[in-house]
C-alpha cells in the first residue's frame, strides 16, 4: 500500500474519512466500528490490499455499490436510508451495543456498567434522578 496516497494510511482519522479503507473493512468483517481503527486493523494486511482495489465515482441518486468478482460475476446493491437514519432506526439492541462499543472506548468501565448506563440512558423519560444519571455521564 502507498501511505502517501489517499488509498490506505496508517492514521488513525485519514483511515476514519477513507472510503477505500471503510468499504473494505466492512467488505470483509461486516461492520465498521471503533475496533475498525485500532492499530492492528489499520495495519490489516487483506483490509490493505482490498482498500487498493477499491473505486468509486460520484453520482447523482442513491449510493450503489458494484462487486465486480473474480470469477466474472457482478453483484449491485442500491443503498437505502442509512442505518440509524430516522427513516431507517437501529433497534434498541443494536443501538445498546452501539453505545456500549462507543463508551468501552471512552471509559474504560466494566461492561455491566456500561450495560447498566445504556439502559437508564434508554429509559430516561422514567428516570427518576438526573442530576445523578448525568454525573455518571
Amino acid at each position: 500500500c502507498d501511505w502517501s496516497s489517499d488509498v490506505c494510511s496508517s492514521d488513525l482519522i485519514d483511515a476514519k474519512f477513507s472510503l477505500y479503507f471503510t468499504v473494505a473493512t466492512t467488505l470483509l468483517h461486516g461492520r465498521v466500528n471503533f475496533a475498525s481503527f485500532a492499530p492492528a486493523a489499520l495495519q490489516d494486511a487483506a483490509t490493505l490490499q482490498l482498500a487498493a482495489r477499491v473505486d468509486y465515482r460520484v453520482v447523482k441518486g442513491p449510493a450503489r455499490l458494484t462487486l465486480k468478482l473474480r470469477d466474472g460475476r457482478v453483484i449491485e446493491w442500491l443503498a437505502g436510508p442509512l442505518y440509524g437514519a430516522p427513516e431507517n432506526p437501529m433497534d434498541e439492541a443494536a443501538l445498546r451495543a452501539k453505545f456500549i462499543d462507543c463508551a468501552g472506548m471512552a471509559r474504560r468501565a466494566p461492561r455491566l456498567a456500561l450495560t447498566q448506563l445504556a439502559d437508564r440512558l434508554l429509559g430516561i423519560a422514567d428516570e427518576t434522578n438526573l442530576p445523578a444519571l448525568l454525573r455518571v455521564l
